[in-house]
């Protein structure tokens, strides 16, 4: 008579019973990473091109507070500088989130959306993803997916707009995948997957057009 394996599903995986101890362990030490990760993270400052307003980040506690910082531009090609310490940078508001739901890989986050592309990626260290989640899975690309939030001044408001980067693995919008050259608006309360990662976008429908937003 054949002896019985139980089979045991944890995070769409089938692990065997002698190999849980081990999965545990992994996941014990990714879940560690992703904190370390969350904590360097919140260090980096966000600073938007005084050109094309094209956003960078960087990490702020790497230099001096009384450092002068010189960037150029991705996007543009523009050179400025900033200061270190200076609280004078005008904040950009927000016009709606991502919902990043909690999986294997990495704890529940929130990412803001604000006007221009919003990069979002997997974070590591030099990203260029300016919306950066913190994650170890690697079925996400570091530059995945743009989220474009910009003015419809003929409607007086804002659309938000989703293509893929491109990437590896592509990104799915309500369960559908995007082609290269697929551009979708976004809706509220909307699934988008990259990897193995779900995300709900949280959008202000109708928000009025200002000049504030141009």
């Amino acid at each position: 008579m054949q002896k019985k394996i139980t089979i045991a599903k944890q995070h769409n995986v089938f692990i065997k019973p002698n190999e849980q101890s081990q999965a545990c362990l992994d996941y014990a030490m990714a879940r560690k990473r992703t904190i370390k990760n969350l904590f360097i993270f919140q260090t980096m400052r966000r600073i938007s091109c005084p050109k094309c307003g094209h956003y960078l980040t960087f990490d702020e506690k790497a230099y001096p507070s009384d450092r002068v910082l010189v960037f150029v531009c991705p996007a543009c090609q523009k050179q400025f500088k900033i200061k270190l310490g200076s609280k004078n940078t005008r904040p950009q508001p927000v016009y709606g989130k991502l919902i990043v739901l909690e999986n294997a890989f990495h704890e529940r986050q929130e990412i803001p959306l604000h006007l221009g592309e919003n990069i979002i990626g997997r974070y590591v260290k030099g990203t260029s993803a300016n919306k950066p989640i913190i994650t170890t899975d690697p079925s996400i690309d570091t530059t995945h997916c743009i989220i474009t939030v910009k003015n419809n001044k003929n409607k007086n408001t804002i659309q938000f707009i989703l293509r893929d980067a491109p990437s590896l693995t592509g990104t799915f919008y309500q369960g559908n995948i995007l082609r290269d050259q697929d551009k979708i608006f976004v809706e509220n309360d909307a699934v988008i997957n990259i990897g193995g990662t779900t995300m709900i976008a949280q959008i202000i429908k109708d928000i009025p057009y200002t000049q504030q937003s141009d």
